[in-house]
């Protein structure tokens, strides 16, 4: 008799499930299959990161590593040394009134990841945020991050102009002339911190020129083609300085960071030839 009673009850709730579809209309039922198929690639996303988190841990084990990454207490140890310091990168904040809110909100998110690797570096090197203007939407987006007002980071409300000897600035800008060949000790090196959608093209160069800045431009063409303009983002700009500061090669720090969606190919300069000769030896 339970038998028959639950029999029963599994026919009525696959009629009623049947009804219910019937009810819905096409456009209805195309959004449950569309939100059916966005729950399954989220739980198979989460199966294949638990894969690859195993492992790295794996990994790190059969290395002789006890971590992954840097411990949080590593990290907080990991602070700028202004005596030693080789040079300084500043962000230009200065272009709040040129960015809509969605730019404002990627530049703070971008902002956020240079300090992140910053934090994270071999050799952390000073970072300036300047023209941080109190009140303004960037430093509004900024306060959002929590803790971001303990960062290991200067703020300040002044220009570059005002807190660096102006014949040791370099502003980096794709437009320069000028091609940045290395790391010079005592040098400033300034990052434009817009985001604009090509909507200001030439606006960092010109504001150089306008103040009698040296300029130059990241050695990307020199190295790396690709199928898009070389115009990188706050954080990526950052990203190379830092890499190179580290000592490692432009070559390879530029292809790292540089996204694969924008297809990067090395070029095979001379260096490059000489180093695939000696490995075919």
């Amino acid at each position: 008799m339970e038998i028959e009673n639950n029999q029963e009850q599994k026919l009525f709730e696959v009629s009623n499930k049947t009804n219910n579809e019937e009810k819905l209309s096409k456009r209805q039922r195309k959004k449950q299959e569309k939100l059916k198929k966005l729950m399954e690639n989220k739980k198979l996303k989460r199966e294949i990161e638990k894969v690859k988190k195993k492992e790295k841990k794996q990994l790190a084990k059969e290395q002789g590593i006890k971590s992954t990454g840097p411990s949080r207490k590593m990290l907080k140890r990991n602070k700028i040394q202004l005596e030693n310091a080789p040079y300084n990168i500043a962000i230009d904040l200065s272009f709040d009134d040129l960015m809509n809110d969605k730019d404002v909100t990627s530049c703070a998110s971008q902002l956020l990841r240079v300090y992140t690797t910053n934090r994270r570096s071999k050799r952390p090197v000073p970072v300036y945020f300047t023209g941080l203007v109190q009140g303004s939407k960037i430093v509004q987006r900024l306060d959002q991050h929590q803790g971001s007002c303990n960062w290991d980071i200067f703020r300040s409300e002044k220009s570059y102009l005002d807190l660096f000897e102006r014949d040791k600035i370099i502003y980096l800008t794709s437009e320069s002339e000028n091609t940045l060949e290395k790391l010079d000790t005592g040098f400033s090196y300034i990052i434009g911190g817009i985001v604009d959608h090509n909507s200001q093209k030439g606006l960092t160069y010109d504001l150089a020129k306008k103040h009698n800045i040296k300029t130059a431009k990241l050695p990307l063409q020199e190295y790396v083609q690709m199928n898009s303009r070389s115009v990188l983002t706050i954080n990526q700009c950052f990203d190379i300085l830092v890499g190179v500061g580290e000592g490692r090669e432009w070559k390879d720090v530029i292809m790292e960071v540089i996204p694969q969606r924008k297809l990067p190919k090395l070029k095979q300069t001379q260096d490059n030839q000489k180093n695939d000769e000696n490995k075919n030896e």
